[in-house]
């Protein structure tokens, strides 16, 4: 596995904070990183360099809180006011995909990689489907609750909401409806992921704790289900428990990551149920994080939520890109 040999950390201003992140499904190495003064800066990750470069910059008149690529082709953008907006690669140009006729904000974005779909959730309870070429709703899916993570695989729609609530759909046969799973979590969600072994589902909630579900719930799978404390420190007196803000789900391997507001990264392995690596003292409390189509890079995006008792005297939000090796996340 051929990656960085030192951290990248991203030229990036300290006080704007870092709202999502996301590389493309491809093996472009382009990453994306959106943030609260409404920009999304685009940049090419040149890991046999050890250097980046930025290439184009989006802009949006509110805070950018989602995005996804459609491969190399483009990016989907998602902001606080429901717009959607899409940026062709080939020509430059940016263009209003559609919009949350609510305004309310765009979450969660996502597309489909076995069909022309896109998924946009909101703040105002609906996921709606559109057809990418047309750019046409097909369908308006009623979550009711506010989304707070969402994502979707080959034949599947997950998310995760606002009252603890997991909806997933059948793409194959999304008019059926949802399965919806009640409470799955004490605690708010804060993300979630679904796995490359496309059966199993890792949320992470505000209570430092981490949720594996296993996508299909029925009989067979309920030993499947399992939850566990993580982003938490212990003094003498007390235990400090951080919220789990970030999940990201390593491509090829059954491994996942999780970043936190302790300012930690870690790695996990859901089937040996272990932790194989940590990268700790990140710039700030972990937002976002994402791995490349190789495995050999992951992207953190660091932002001070204002969750910790003790407010730091300086804002830190950062990105920063870290080689993988093979040992960080295969069990030893």
């Amino acid at each position: 596995m051929t990656t960085l040999t030192k951290d990248l950390k991203i030229k990036w201003d300290p006080e704007v904070p870092v709202s999502c992140l996301q590389f493309a499904k491809t093996d472009s190495d382009l990453l994306a990183v959106g943030s609260f003064n409404g920009s999304v800066a685009i940049y090419k990750i040149e890991k046999h360099q050890d250097s980046y470069a930025e290439i184009h910059v989006v802009y949006h008149s509110s805070h950018v809180l989602s995005l996804c690529f459609e491969g190399d082709t483009g990016l989907f953008t998602g902001d606080s006011k429901g717009i959607v907006k899409y940026t062709s690669f080939k020509t430059m140009k940016t263009t209003i995909f559609g919009q949350h006729e609510s305004g309310f904000g765009i979450s969660r974005i996502c597309v489909s990689p076995s069909s022309r779909r896109l998924f946009t959730g909101g703040y105002d309870g609906f996921v709606l489907v559109w057809d990418i070429d047309d750019r046409t709703v097909v369908a308006a899916l009623n979550i009711g609750e506010k989304v707070f993570a969402m994502d979707c695989s080959k034949d599947f729609l997950v998310v995760g909401t606002g009252k603890q609530n997991l909806f997933t759909y059948n793409l194959n046969n999304i008019n059926d409806g949802p399965t919806i799973r009640k409470d799955v979590t004490r605690y708010q969600i804060r993300d979630l992921k679904i796995l490359n072994d496309g059966s199993t589902i890792v949320i992470g909630t505000i209570e430092g704790r981490v949720a594996i579900e296993p996508l299909e719930d029925n009989e067979e799978s309920k030993d499947k289900k399992y939850a566990f404390k993580c982003h938490r420190k212990k003094d003498k007196v007390k235990e400090f428990v951080y919220p789990v803000n970030a999940i990201a789900a390593h491509p090829h391997e059954l491994a996942f990551s999780t970043g936190g507001s302790d300012k930690g990264v870690y790695t996990w392995n859901p089937v040996k149920r272990k932790r194989m690596s940590q990268f700790h003292d990140q710039p700030d409390s972990v937002q976002c994080l994402d791995y490349n189509q190789a495995g050999d890079l992951l992207a953190i995006g660091c932002t001070y939520l204002d969750e910790l008792e003790d407010r730091p005297d300086e804002k830190c939000c950062a990105v920063i890109v870290k080689g993988i090796k093979h040992e960080d996340i295969v069990m030893k």
